[in-house]
């Protein structure tokens, strides 16, 4: 299949769910909704377009060299741009550069924030309250342009809206068809609250986290500076936060088992993490044949299932912790 306009982005999230809107707000056409493990896959699924987005989506020594290869393949016959706030290797952004595609990216902000920056005079004055609520979703709202936004706006309503929208998204990740219809509906003017079904799933994950915290409590291990806990009720972005409170600690690691022989997770970091998260993963996940990354405070990694006993000893020994 042949596409005019396509967006790629982050399936898990706000911030990959606002980027896609707001794309679609500035120049319309389809969505694919993708994960780190498997956006490879999805590149290589499409054979020609003539304006691809990709957003949201980070870049690991293991994946790299394919993504470089399939956006190089696609760049032939149209126009490819990679926007993205996780770190990247400025070898790598050469190579895409060197191969036609324009690439944006700062960890300084979300990336729907990056996304909104890109084609705000092509989209109406609302978008910023979409990139607010990537943004928030992310937990970057205190960042330069986020906070702006949030400043000169009703914030408790965009905190509201934010949360309803992640709650969502946090219970229907596997649900396509519902994730697509929140692209569409929110860029035709809709506010989560308003889009049939954000309320009612919205308040199903908010009673799951209850349930959540409990299990948190009882189940939770800790290590000196990190808590963990096998995690398979819900949002693993969720479950890593509530670890952090709970257990006070500067790290909390949500696991799941996600396929045979691979554990998923989530990691979340307080201020007092001075390590930058997702680099941190991205380099003990390469060494043990997985892949992660992410940003300063929030890191998502698959690896193998018999390395997890190595990667928590790795990550707890290595993590850089403020005693202030």
């Amino acid at each position: 299949m042949k596409y005019d306009v396509l967006c790629i982005s982050h399936v898990k999230d706000a911030d990959g769910i606002c980027s896609a809107t707001i794309v679609r707000m500035a120049k319309g056409g389809k969505t694919l909704l993708a994960d780190y493990s498997d956006i490879i896959k999805t590149l290589a699924s499409v054979k020609e377009v003539n304006n691809l987005y990709i957003c949201d989506l980070g870049l690991n020594a293991k994946n790299a060299n394919d993504f470089i290869k399939h956006t190089s393949r696609l760049a032939k016959k149209g126009k490819v741009e990679y926007i993205d706030h996780h770190p990247i290797n400025e070898d790598i952004k050469n190579k895409l550069e060197k191969e036609g595609i324009l690439v944006t990216n700062s960890i300084e902000e979300s990336c729907a924030m990056l996304v909104y920056e890109r084609f705000k005079e092509e989209i109406p004055k609302r978008a910023s309250m979409i990139a607010a609520f990537g943004a928030i979703g992310d937990f970057m709202d205190s960042k330069y342009l986020a906070s702006k936004i949030i400043e000169n706006s009703d914030r408790v309503f965009l905190l509201y809206e934010a949360s309803m929208l992640s709650h969502s998204i946090a219970i229907k990740q596997s649900n396509e068809k519902f994730l697509l219809k929140l692209i569409k509906e929110m860029a035709n003017g809709k506010m989560p609250h308003t889009i049939e079904g954000v309320v009612e799933s919205s308040i199903e994950q908010a009673a799951k986290i209850n349930e959540i915290i409990n299990q948190v409590e009882s189940e939770g291990k800790v290590m000196k500076n990190l808590a963990w806990v096998m995690n398979d009720k819900g949002s693993s972005g969720s479950v890593a936060s509530i670890l952090l409170g709970v257990f006070n600690v500067p790290v909390g690691i949500a696991l799941k088992n996600e396929e045979k022989g691979k554990i998923e997770m989530s990691i979340r970091a307080s201020s007092k993490c001075k390590s930058h998260l997702g680099e941190l993963i991205g380099q003990i996940t390469t060494e043990i044949g997985g892949f992660g990354g992410g940003h300063p405070r929030a890191s998502g990694a698959q690896i193998p299932s018999n390395k997890i006993k190595y990667f928590l000893e790795t990550l707890d020994q290595k993590l850089e912790i403020s005693n202030e």
